[in-house]
């Protein structure tokens, strides 16, 4: 059976409660006992000690007396609720106050006390009518000889000093009343954290089903509203990647179609003896190649967004500009285009060369197809980043194509797939980085040619100027 988080925390509070409540009779049973006792010892040695000073002038225990002593001692007992025994000197007994309880006969406690006087003096715990009683025996002498003419034995019955069953009883009470507080307390202090929780379970469940748009909402103003807006930010992630992911199979899905329709055509005309084999086979090549660059390309950028396929190394900015330069030199003698590299502070960088210089080559390779005659590159540095921008002198970029430039499949007039500057921008945000294009303008506002900008962080040194 599954036991809810409202059912630990209602748990939690009744055992704190059970746990100290125990403790606290464990303690009292284990130390009162033992402390009242000393207390009541005290009591009894006190008052032993005051009526012994008192019988010590007394005509050895005559009625009159006897009479004021129990005048004084009804005053004391009314107060002190205890009892009291005058022995005379062998320790039979003469007179008992406050002693309604005791069924013994005297006979009987003469035969106790006798012994108990040989045993000691002082405080005694002694059995009378099988109850346990705590006393104290204290002689009495003479003021005038010190000889010792009786003894004075006050006492309590043990069983009225601590009541075991009644403490019992009142804790057991304590323990119920306040399981029955802890549960009401525990219903309403977890009531919105569970119910908080129950929803947004229901919300993850939706989730799993893809039912992205059924938002249920949270009431709460501490970590559990934290977590709805984290899964909330998840849920947007999650239906934009979804999106995505849609898009992309079916870009994807038509430009494959497209040479493998092709293919299929020349393939049924050579069949059909349409089409001669020797010049319909290097279409059907050339068609072919296109479909593996496509495939190639889709796959390439895959990896880069789903796959941690970075190799970061230092790496000079100068190195970085000479691979560009080999990789882009045969499509520029082909275009009859020029790049050109503006003089550049040669910062270390921290990236993964290889791929980082296929992000340059494709947004050059964009900006040849519409240079008229040059593509720069220009470099500035900060303390922490630095920013590469190239740009060509052609026609610029439509406005409406800004917002897609990136996109996969996205092409403009003169492009060919669609991928090359969607995987820059994988790549560059791979690297911590961020990419953008826009409109170069001249002093007039005119536009004057397509500009690319990359920001990328710089590798931080240490103290000692070493790498990190």
């Amino acid at each position: 059976m599954k036991f809810g988080i409202r059912k630990k925390i209602i748990l939690s509070f009744f055992l704190v409660i059970l746990i100290m409540c125990s403790v606290t009779i464990v303690f009292i049973r284990v130390f009162s006992s033992s402390y009242i006792n000393s207390e009541a010892n005290h009591i009894l040695k006190r008052e032993a000690t005051e009526f012994a000073q008192i019988l010590s002038d007394a005509t050895l225990y005559d009625d009159n007396s006897l009479g004021l002593l129990k005048a004084k001692l009804n005053a004391k007992i009314y107060y002190f609720n205890y009892s009291m025994f005058i022995l005379d000197e062998r320790g039979r007994v003469i007179a008992g106050y406050n002693t309604d309880g005791i069924d013994a006969t005297y006979s009987e406690l003469n035969y106790i006390f006798e012994n108990k006087i040989e045993e000691n003096i002082g405080s005694q715990q002694i059995i009378i009518d099988d109850k346990e009683y705590s006393m104290y025996i204290k002689p009495v002498n003479n003021y005038i000889t010190g000889q010792i003419i009786g003894y004075v034995a006050p006492f309590y019955s043990s069983q009225s000093l601590v009541s075991d069953e009644a403490l019992i009883t009142f804790f057991i009470f304590t323990i119920c009343v306040a399981a029955v507080f802890s549960i009401v307390l525990g219903c309403l202090l977890t009531w919105p954290l569970t119910t908080n929780i129950y929803k947004l379970k229901k919300r993850a469940k939706l989730i799993a089903e893809r039912k992205y748009d059924e938002y249920i909402p949270i009431k709460s103003n501490d970590e559990i509203k934290d977590l709805s807006n984290s899964i909330e930010e998840m849920v947007s992630s999650l239906k934009e990647y979804d999106l995505g992911q849609k898009t992309f199979l079916q870009n994807a899905s038509h430009e494959l179609r497209t040479p493998l329709m092709s293919i299929r055509g020349y393939v049924e005309g050579i069949s059909d003896g349409v089409f001669d084999s020797e010049t319909t086979c290097p279409e059907i090549l050339t068609q072919v190649t296109r479909l593996e660059s496509i495939v190639e390309k889709i796959l390439y950028l895959s990896k880069i967004e789903t796959a941690n396929v970075m190799e970061f190394e230092t790496m000079k900015l100068s190195d970085l500009y000479r691979e560009v330069e080999t990789r882009v030199k045969g499509l520029l003698q082909d275009s009859g285009k020029t790049l050109v590299i503006k003089d550049f502070k040669d910062n270390i960088l921290n990236i993964d060369g290889d791929n980082f210089a296929v992000a340059l080559t494709n947004i050059i390779t964009n900006c040849t197809r519409y240079a008229k005659n040059n593509i720069v590159i220009e470099t500035e540095s900060s303390d922490n980043h630095v920013k590469i921008t190239v740009y060509d002198d052609g026609p610029g970029i439509i406005p409406e194509e800004l917002p897609h430039l990136f996109e996969r499949f996205y092409r403009g007039k003169a492009g060919k797939h669609g991928l090359g500057l969607a995987i820059s921008k994988a790549i560059v945000q791979s690297h911590g980085g961020t990419i953008a294009a826009y409109n170069k303008l001249n002093d007039k506002g005119e536009i004057i040619g397509a500009a690319f900008e990359i920001n990328i962080p710089l590798t931080r040194q240490s103290r000692n100027g070493k790498q990190k």
